[in-house]
This record gives structure tokens, C-alpha cells and sequence, in this order.
């Protein structure tokens, strides 16, 4: 889970280190709205994942385009 402490720790480190290098940060693997909150909290701008977008298929990405 990504709200563990040491996980934070790990996450808000490398936001810090982005931010250092005016380097944009995409957050991946988002699954609840808990952890897209705490990741908007430290300042990311980019997140993906099953919460933002659920897989789809070959077919269903054709079909959308």
C-alpha cells in the first residue's frame, strides 16, 4: 500500500529530486482515490492507473480512435 510510511518517505523523495531537475513525475499504478489524494498532496501532477484508466483490449483501443 502506498500510504505506508516508508513508502511515502521513498515516493516523496523522488518528487523532491524531480522538482531538483525541473523533471515532470508520472505516478504510476494509482489503484484509490486515498493514494491519487496523498500523491496530489507532494505535488504530482501526472498519475496513471487502474484508477485513472482500467486496461482495455486491442480491439477496445481501435474502437475509440
Amino acid at each position: 500500500m502506498l500510504l505506508e510510511p516508508r513508502a511515502m518517505a521513498i515516493v516523496e523523495t523522488i518528487v523532491q529530486l524531480g522538482r531538483a531537475l525541473s523533471a515532470d513525475i508520472v505516478v504510476e499504478g494509482i489503484e484509490t482515490g486515498e493514494q491519487l489524494q496523498a500523491l496530489r498532496r507532494l505535488g504530482c501532477q501526472y498519475a496513471q492507473g487502474y484508477l485513472i484508466g482500467r486496461p482495455q483490449s486491442l480491439t477496445q483501443i481501435l474502437a475509440s480512435t
